[in-house]
């Protein structure tokens, strides 16, 4: 069952020497947690955790509790708006989506790999011959089985997360198996670079 919860809390442990605490939000989703510091600061004894509101009525926590609002909003909007791009709602994925660093759908790389073996599979027979497309398959087998196993049963991976540390590890992962793939991985890669989707250099 999918989990999407959003709270605040306020930890005594970091009160500063004004007595006042950063307000933090906290994001669960699935099994997943992660915290964001947000700008503003509170005194412990004034955070209602039960409530998730700032206690009194006063002009500072009225605009605490409406900032607090705010920002519950803008968590649900980024919720919506992954789910509209068809992204993976991930609490890395929501804080940079929060943050303005995803502005379009991003590329998947199985995504991308699925789309170029289709294409192989159109020229099979004309300029590519099946134990060719049949060697491209395999390869993709092995990268969504590497993914899973590296990123904890993830289905994919967006092409801004390969980076040399993942190419090197999928090589390493090749290795254990004894399978050699690294001309299909860079075919691939020319692929990627060629439609400008992918701007990690593999040498």
């Amino acid at each position: 069952m999918n989990t999407f919860a959003v709270s605040f809390l306020v930890r005594p442990s970091k009160v500063n020497k004004a007595g006042e605490s950063p307000i933090e939000l906290s994001l669960c989703i699935n099994s997943e947690r992660t915290y964001i510091n947000l700008p503003r600061k509170v005194k412990p004894s004034l955070f209602d955790c039960k409530k998730q509101v700032i206690k009194g009525r006063s002009a500072e926590a009225k605009e605490l509790n409406e900032f607090l609002s705010l920002m519950k909003s803008k968590v649900y909007e980024a919720q919506t708006k992954l789910i509209e791009m068809d992204i993976p709602v991930t609490c890395t994925n929501m804080k940079d989506m929060m943050n303005g660093k995803i502005v379009k759908k991003q590329y998947m790389l199985l995504e991308l790999y699925r789309e170029h073996n289709k294409e192989f599979l159109e020229q099979t027979g004309k300029t590519v011959r099946m134990p060719s497309y049949i060697k491209h398959l395999t390869a993709y087998n092995h990268l969504q089985d590497y993914i899973k196993l590296k990123y904890n049963g993830r289905e994919d991976i967006f092409l801004s997360e390969v980076n040399s540390s993942f190419v090197n590890g999928f090589f390493t992962y090749l290795l254990t198996k004894t399978i050699s793939y690294y001309s299909k991985f860079k075919i691939l890669q020319k692929s990627f670079l060629t439609s400008n989707s992918l701007e990690v250099s593999f040498k």
